[in-house]
């Protein structure tokens, strides 16, 4: 259970903020507060991450636009990755990693992530 944080002008209860990468705390009654910034940790994360596909997928047409779309190759070229794995499908910042960890987790597709990844 989080503590009650009182206003030091009035004593009233305050209450959180939050707006884009602004939080912090503002007393209903008087208006009295306080803010600070959030920079959420994945954007001040530089390791290079590398996602790798792993065993067990299937082409489906779903997973044939998604990786055709990231790496130009041919439907026929995809099913041969797919046979050939583990392949390195992607390296880049954790930002780029976690959004293309969605799609894949989207379209069911077998994947690593190295080194591991927290996000």
């Amino acid at each position: 259970m989080r503590e009650k944080c009182l206003c030091e002008k009035c004593g009233s209860e305050m209450i959180p903020i939050k707006k884009d990468s602004t939080v912090g705390m503002v007393c209903p009654n008087c208006g009295h507060g306080f803010v600070t910034s959030y920079i959420d940790p994945i954007y001040e994360d530089f390791q290079e991450y590398k996602i790798y596909l792993t065993e067990g997928n299937t082409v489906t047409k779903d997973n044939y636009f998604l990786i055709q779309s990231l790496t130009n190759m041919s439907m026929l070229e995809i099913k041969h990755l797919f046979e050939t794995t583990p392949y390195l499908l992607f390296k880049g910042l954790a930002p780029e990693v976690k959004e293309l960890k969605e799609k894949l987790d989207e379209c069911s597709i077998n994947y690593s992530i190295v080194p591991e990844f927290k996000y």
